[in-house]
């Protein structure tokens, strides 16, 4: 994991989301909303930046 991802995973667990990378796939396993690609973690990284707080 380089360390521009790590940095997002870490801030989208310290806004309260539980992930944890799956398994012999580049997927990251989002609790309450599935798998996600890290695509898709920047994305909700920028959505719960603009939000100013939680997206559950």
């Amino acid at each position: 994991m380089t360390d521009a991802v790590a940095r997002i995973v870490d801030g989208l667990r310290d806004a309260g989301f539980s992930i944890t990378p799956l398994k012999a796939s580049p997927l990251w396993q989002v609790d309450g909303r599935g798998p996600m690609s890290t695509g898709q973690l920047i994305d909700l990284a920028s959505k719960v930046r603009m939000s100013g707080g939680k997206l559950h």
